[in-house]
């Protein structure tokens, strides 16, 4: 998405579709989870409102998945990152739960 402002928008179409995320040797599969806009948080005059992207991932497929850099990639989107992901604590028992925060 080179040269393309990324928007909370371009996301929430594909809110329950798999996600790839590739770091190195690494590749996960994840579901966009949600997608939430933070207007507080966005400085003034920015060209997009701050967002972040939720992700969930099976634990037992990849128990041992670590916050860094990924490439996020959809079918229907062209590559995106690299992105720091962040593991965060999980609302659902046996989930991994991810944020990509875009300020």
């Amino acid at each position: 998405m080179t040269g393309l402002i990324l928007d909370a928008a371009k996301f929430t179409p594909y809110i329950g579709d798999d996600f790839t995320l590739t770091a190195q040797e690494t590749v996960i599969n994840a579901v966009l989870a949600k997608v939430v806009e933070y207007p507080a948080s966005t400085a003034p005059g920015a060209a997009r409102t701050a967002f972040s992207l939720f992700l969930c991932v099976q634990q037992n497929a990849f128990p041992d998945i670590q916050s860094g850099d990924y490439v996020i990639e959809h079918r229907s989107l062209d590559k995106i990152g690299l992105a720091y992901i962040e593991r965060i604590l999980s609302p659902q028992p046996g989930a991994i739960r991810l944020e990509v925060a875009f300020n």
